[in-house]
């Protein structure tokens, strides 16, 4: 092995690269193994994945006949030693640097072809679109390109659109759901490009974000049956109003300060929040009205809005039974002070109607309208979201 290694060291430089056609490129073949996801934040715009890649070309000046050093069929050699396509992201998070190049060892056969392991964390930028949070996919680039080569002298390029997902497992929050891979030519350089598809896990944003907003929008829209004798209507609405604010702001921290585009939530957000500062605010008129001297008139079209949304007032007018001569005759009770005429007159439905009555057919109709609204804004925003 060792005089295997000297005759092949011989005369080399890891320096220069073994392209023996000047008028070709050398082809390097690539192949990404994906081991784990470590990370994908929405927020900064960064992609964590673990993983190593397969990198093959052909070194003409490693050959050899293996019958002349023991059947010796293939050798490796530590990557400071002997030339290796120097690969580096072209899209960093941080800093341009090299894979973990020299912690990996270059293979070759005997048959001149090299064979080359990189592995390291691959932080790369991913900027994210998160207009359907949580139900929504990101797709993620990997750039790759020979540090200082132009296409003319390394060309970079896939055998096929398969990736090696053996050793990979699924996070709690992301599934890999596709992947592609391409290879071009872009400024003179050539660029291997690994575009890797998660689909986010939405089980935990609807169970601890989604449900419970569902749900206090309904809970809002309650207040309305609660009695303004109760005097906890206002604080109540509050308290809800405060709890949107909340879910807001647990949402902002979920996602990116970004505009283009908005997420659907937010504008769902948006909509409820602003439902429930309106009930807020219709609930303070409404105690007002509530408790409004009964000296002021009723004006018409609140008598016209408690006919219809309100319930029946009672007749003051109370009908009793009196039995005739033969048993059969109904009469009305009435007042031996008052005349005859006043009696038997029959008295409107509005003659009746307090302030407190209209407060309360006011609440009949905010409690349809609010449960209306708030279940209109909800079902659009999940359709928007699940189309």
């Amino acid at each position: 092995m060792t005089e295997l290694h000297e005759d092949l060291l011989r005369n080399i430089s890891e320096d220069v690269y073994p392209r023996s056609n000047s008028s070709s490129p050398l082809k390097v073949q690539i192949q990404f193994s994906l081991t784990s996801l470590n990370a994908l934040d929405e927020v900064k715009g960064e992609l964590q994945v673990v993983g190593y890649l397969t990198v093959t070309w052909n070194d003409e000046r490693f050959t050899w006949n293996p019958m002349m050093y023991g059947g010796i069929g293939t050798t490796i050699f530590p990557r400071s030693k002997v030339w290796a396509p120097p690969l580096i992201l072209s899209n960093p998070t941080e800093q341009i640097s090299d894979l973990n190049a020299d912690l990996a060892l270059v293979r070759f056969l005997y048959t001149r072809a090299a064979i080359w392991n990189p592995g390291d964390i691959f932080k790369t930028k991913c900027y994210a679109d998160i207009y359907k949070f949580p139900f929504d996919e990101q797709t993620c680039l990997i750039g790759l390109t020979a540090w200082g080569y132009l296409a003319t002298e390394i060309l970079l390029m896939f055998p096929n659109n398969d990736m090696n997902i053996k050793f990979y497992k699924d996070s709690g929050e992301w599934i890999l759901k596709n992947w592609n891979m391409l290879s071009y030519e872009q400024n003179s350089i050539s660029v291997a490009s690994i575009s890797l598809t998660f689909k986010r896990r939405p089980e935990f944003f609807v169970t601890n974000m989604i449900l419970p907003i569902i749900l206090m929008c309904f809970l809002n829209a309650v207040v309305f049956v609660l009695p303004p004798e109760s005097g906890e209507r206002v604080s109540y609405s509050i308290t809800v109003l405060l709890s949107f604010a909340v879910f807001m702001t647990i949402v902002n921290d979920n996602i990116p300060k970004t505009s283009a585009p908005m997420p659907i939530i937010c504008f769902y957000l948006i909509s409820v929040l602003g439902g429930s500062a309106l009930i807020t605010v219709l609930m303070i008129i409404n105690l007002r009205i509530h408790s409004k001297d009964t000296k002021h008139p009723i004006p018409q079209w609140m008598l016209t809005m408690k006919r219809v949304f309100g319930k029946r007032p009672e007749s003051k007018v109370k009908p009793v039974k009196k039995e005739s001569k033969n048993g059969m005759a109904v009469d009305f009770e009435k007042d031996p002070n008052k005349n005859k005429n006043e009696t038997e007159a029959s008295f409107g439905p509005d003659d009746y109607v307090t302030w407190p009555d209209i407060a309360e057919a006011f609440d009949r109709i905010m409690l349809y309208v609010c449960t209306l609204y708030f279940t209109a804004v909800t079902v659009c925003s999940m359709l928007a979201l699940a189309l």
